[in-house]
């Protein structure tokens, strides 16, 4: 079993949250909560509506 770890909070994982092109990559907390911020900044980014 490859074990990954993680560079968001450096902890050691066995199933990587995105393609790990290497021994790192993002757990699936820290994948969750990347995907999660970057549709709220999305969110925010949009212009209101009158």
């Amino acid at each position: 079993m490859t074990l990954y770890h993680c560079p968001d909070c450096d902890r050691i994982h066995d199933e990587p949250y995105e393609a790990a092109f290497g021994l790192f990559a993002r757990c699936v907390d820290c994948g969750m909560n990347a995907d999660h911020r970057d549709h709220r900044q999305a969110l925010e980014a949009m212009p209101q509506a009158a």
